[in-house]
């Protein structure tokens, strides 16, 4: 035996309860009677009472309408349900002009305090709930997500502060602002680390709810040191020392990543310059922090050759059996070897020397050009 009790609303004058028809001379639009006159009597402005109260056992009448009929019937269902009366109804009091909800979706629990120090939410330190604002519902920190819901908040900043759960992650901070006027949303992402606390700052005001805004408090991206690289020029062949620091005094290094010429390496190694073209190169460091800021650094540097250079690269190709040993190298060294000190040399000097030196060059690569692909392979050809 299942009991019924019907609960409906009845407001004078307010529903529709009937509509008059009579006959058309549109019978293709008007199947059944085009409509002439809309009756208006007892209901809850949607549904009316003769419909509503066609199940009469245990009917309850409220003076409400459709949409209210929930919360003004919450004493009298409580009662049905307990067979006791309410002492404590939530609802009482001033009207509901205006709601903030805050949810975050894990990993993290949250607590938000509001512009005159009160707060809602998961208690770190004792691991308990606060409820010191008035109205406000927190879902409890049981669940992966969590929400809160304050009813006529504040004008001002809202600080919510986060703290990572289980093994951390990204974490997404949602906010809604709802008045009779208007709603906004607005979130946030970030990441966190298990214990991590992390504050968020939630601007409502009332006047102009499309306002509503949520940053992190830490405002500053981190700060990037590059050692090395220096901006200067490397002669190929010597070793080039990569060493890049970054540091964030607020929410903390989340990420930082080193490029050569857009190519990922480590933030702290040594790259052999033998294996590098020669000209421009760039070094480039980003770093985030955990709330999202972003700070980027870069040096520009060139690799440049000597003769003195190239005689070792030379050596270095052999040494790789780059060069085949029937290559004359005794030869194309001592060759280069007259010119070792061309960059000392006195402008009369460089002026006495220019023809010989490029007549030189054109030989040396005319050389090259012949053994390539027989006693130099491609390697050695397009690093000499």
């Amino acid at each position: 035996d299942i009991g019924i009790t019907n609960i409906i609303g009845s407001i004078e004058n307010s529903t529709i309860t009937s509509i008059s028809v009579a006959s058309s001379t549109e019978p293709i639009l008007w199947e059944h009677g085009e409509p002439k006159e809309l009756n208006i009597g007892l209901g809850d402005k949607t549904v009316s009472v003769n419909s509503a109260g066609f199940l009469d056992e245990d009917l309850n009448t409220l003076s409400s309408n459709h949409n209210n009929l929930p919360f003004g019937s919450r004493a009298l269902i409580y009662e049905k349900l307990t067979g006791k009366t309410a002492e404590h109804l939530i609802g009482d009091g001033p009207s509901l002009d205006a709601l903030m909800l805050i949810k975050i979706l894990s990993p993290a629990d949250i607590v938000v305090i509001a512009p005159d120090g009160k707060k809602v939410g998961k208690n770190f330190v004792t691991g308990e709930e606060f409820s010191e604002i008035p109205g406000a519902f927190y879902s409890g920190f049981g669940t992966d997500d969590e929400y809160i819901t304050i009813p006529n908040p504040l004008d001002g900043e809202y600080r919510v502060e986060t703290q990572g759960t289980d093994a951390g992650g990204s974490y997404t901070l949602a906010s809604a602002f709802i008045t009779n006027e208007a709603s906004a949303e607005s979130d946030f992402t970030g990441e966190i680390l298990p214990g991590m606390i992390t504050p968020i700052e939630v601007t409502i005001d009332n006047a102009n709810p499309e306002n509503l805004s949520v940053e992190p408090e830490d405002q500053t991206p981190p700060v990037i040191t590059i050692y090395s690289p220096l901006a200067k020029d490397y002669v190929r062949g010597v070793p080039i020392n990569v060493n890049a620091t970054t540091t964030d005094a607020d929410s903390g290094v989340f990420s930082f990543e080193t490029a050569w010429d857009g190519d990922m390496i480590e933030a702290s190694t040594t790259i052999d310059s033998f294996y590098q073209k020669l000209g421009a190169h760039n070094f480039f460091a980003t770093s985030t922090d955990f709330v999202g800021n972003v700070a980027t650094s870069s040096v520009d540097f060139r690799i440049t050759a000597t003769v003195k250079s190239l005689i070792q690269d030379f050596v270095r190709c052999y040494q790789l059996g780059w060069i085949s040993t029937k290559f004359d190298r005794t030869a194309f060294i001592n060759k280069l070897n007259k010119f070792i000190n061309s960059d000392k040399w006195t402008p009369k000097e460089k002026k006495n020397n220019e023809k010989l030196y490029k007549l030189a060059l054109n030989v040396l690569l005319k050389l090259l050009d012949a053994q390539r692909g027989k006693h130099i392979n491609e390697q050695a050809y397009q690093i000499l």
